[in-house]
């Protein structure tokens, strides 16, 4: 089961439990069902305590740097671990047209949003400004609360065949502790013939989910290596590592984060997150043999092997 990424808007923060399409919307995350996100910039539309209470229950998704709009100490976008290059003069283009000194603070500040949406490859940002809806060339979609449940429902009526949160539920509890785009695992290795080191691996065990691998760009040279007990391994290249700190059996080689991201040429070539309740999602992934052909893909909900043999590990299991 693949586990929507859904970024709000602070209008949607839902206070007071008055916006019924968020009322289900968070029926689905405390189900964990969806994950319900905030950006950075959410810090500066926050205009009461029932709001940022409400608020501070959702993780973050940051910037690729620190932003500074209004003149003032609070940050309007913060730094953290990313997927993707930043596009925020783009997106601000596509919405309010040329970019000029005299923008309004509030547009700026929506195309953060937006572009931290973007950068961490949300699959929805929910809002009611209806000015935002017609972004053009991202590929999440920006709209109402309503739209987004609607296609929620859909997507799940499709997939799991029921749209009836106690029902999948029941099939998330089933699934194993990792999750490879919409596919359920346990602990695997992946490998190429001829490789000495695998090219993913997952283990879990000690109250811990560990990930290992090898990163190739696309002539076959090797990157990065991420191996069991040992420190990063970089070796040519443009390869950078993105964590996110904080307290999660996560694991990437011998460092703890809540979330992690490899990224090459301005892009990402090996991400995960731990999702509520104990789940490692693998939701982006492209790997590569020696010659640098494509030999593991993971795209949001799809997974698909192209050369490499997938074996899982003596304590793993899979549905």
């Amino acid at each position: 089961m693949y586990i929507h990424r859904v970024a709000i808007d602070a209008n949607q923060a839902n206070a007071r439990g008055g916006l019924a399409a968020m009322t289900e919307l968070e029926r689905l995350h405390d189900a964990c069902l969806i994950e319900i996100v905030c950006t950075s910039t959410i810090e500066t539309d926050l205009r009461s305590e029932p709001q940022r209470e409400k608020v501070s229950k959702y993780d973050r998704i940051h910037a690729d740097g620190i932003y500074y709009l209004a003149g003032t100490p609070l940050a309007d976008a913060t730094p953290g671990p990313v997927l993707r290059k930043s596009r925020f003069l783009e997106i601000y283009k596509s919405v309010f047209g040329e970019f000029s000194q005299a923008a309004k603070l509030n547009s700026l500040r929506d195309a953060l949003h937006l572009d931290q949406c973007w950068q961490n490859m949300v699959d929805y940002f929910v809002t009611d400004d209806k000015a935002l809806y017609n972004c053009g060339d991202i590929d999440f979609t920006v709209c109402d609360a309503e739209n987004c449940l609607e296609r929620l429902r859909e997507h799940f009526q499709k997939t799991e065949g029921t749209a009836q949160i106690g029902d999948l539920s029941r099939k998330l509890a089933e699934s194993g502790p990792v999750i490879l785009g919409s596919n359920s695992s346990g602990a695997f290795e992946c490998c190429l013939g001829g490789d000495e080191d695998p090219l993913l691996r997952v283990e879990i065990g000690s109250g811990e989910l560990s990930v290992y691998c090898t990163i190739r760009n696309d002539l076959g040279n090797t990157l990065i290596k991420i191996l069991p007990g040992k420190e990063f391994e970089f070796s040519e290249g443009n390869a950078n590592v993105h964590l996110l700190a904080g307290p999660s059996p996560l694991k990437l080689g011998t460092r703890q984060c809540k979330s992690f991201s490899i990224t090459c040429d301005d892009r990402a070539v090996l991400a995960g997150r731990f999702v509520r309740p104990g789940r490692l999602l693998l939701f982006e992934a492209l790997l590569r043999a020696s010659n640098g052909a494509d030999a593991l893909v993971v795209h949001r909900s799809l997974f698909r092997l192209c050369g490499c043999s997938f074996a899982l590990l003596p304590d793993g299991r899979r549905h």
